[in-house]
């Protein structure tokens, strides 16, 4: 292989050893967020309370 093909390869293989890293934290993230009893909000990359809908509360606030 030629000098350029290795240096493709090595930053492609970099580039995936990143991305699988990145996925590891992401899921311990959504693990320790959903242990805790919370919500994982994908979009907006955090965790939050439990949504509850308006007839969820309801119920709950007529209890």
């Amino acid at each position: 292989m030629t000098r350029a093909r290795w240096m493709i390869t090595l930053i492609v293989v970099l580039g995936l050893i990143a991305l699988v890293n990145w996925q590891r934290h992401r899921e311990a993230q959504m693990n320790a967020c959903l242990s805790d009893g919370r919500a994982w909000n994908g979009p907006l990359s955090r965790c939050e309370a439990p949504r509850m809908g308006p007839i969820l509360r309801r119920a709950l606030e007529r209890s």
